[in-house]
């Protein structure tokens, strides 16, 4: 009988060991799977706002088609004061000067922000 508890015992710590691996690692690798997903989807923003910038003869109805066309992103483009020019998903009227947001900083500084 006492064998038979000591049995239950470690049958029980080893499915808890198990259980807290398979939580473990299954956190590691949402994370990391997360980092290269953000990455890519990053990378992939930053294609696209490469081929909007090379074309400069869309109009806006024409850019706001092609923009939904590409993963249906949105895309605020600004001139070098801040002052929002177009905006793909928001009435440009009442939005602010956008010069003091740090990605905005980050991109006049170094050519691209986040």
């Amino acid at each position: 009988m006492r064998g038979k508890k000591m049995k239950h015992k470690i049958y029980l710590q080893f499915c808890l060991i198990a259980a807290l691996v398979i939580l473990i690692t299954t956190t590691i690798v949402t994370a990391l799977f997360y980092q290269r997903f953000k990455a890519q989807v990053f990378s992939d923003v930053r294609t696209y706002a490469y081929v909007l910038t090379s074309v400069d003869t869309y109009d806006e109805a024409t850019l706001i088609q092609e923009v939904h066309q590409l993963d249906n992103l949105r895309v605020t483009i600004i001139d070098k004061e801040g002052k929002v020019l177009l905006d793909t998903n928001a009435d440009i009227g009442g939005m602010e000067n956008h010069s003091n947001r740090e990605e905005i900083k980050a991109a006049f500084e170094t050519g691209e922000g986040q």
